[in-house]
């Protein structure tokens, strides 16, 4: 049976860190870790928008 665990941390800036236990390549695809893979996936992607999003506010406020 496989567990994944995936932890989601607001950080002191506004942004937020993904913490991911469970998802390794020596164990056999299951749903969970199938799913699993499936959501970090999602959730990295989010998080890097958000941060890209969050690097261009800053920028814009230098700016003026």
């Amino acid at each position: 049976m496989a567990k994944v665990i995936i932890t989601i941390e607001d950080t002191e800036n506004g942004l937020f860190e993904i913490g991911i236990e469970g998802l390794t390549s020596e164990k056999k695809p299951s749903p969970a870790i199938l799913v699993g893979h499936a959501v970090t996936s999602m959730l990295r992607k989010r998080q890097k928008s958000i941060h890209e999003n969050f690097v261009g506010q800053i920028l814009d406020a230098c700016q003026d």
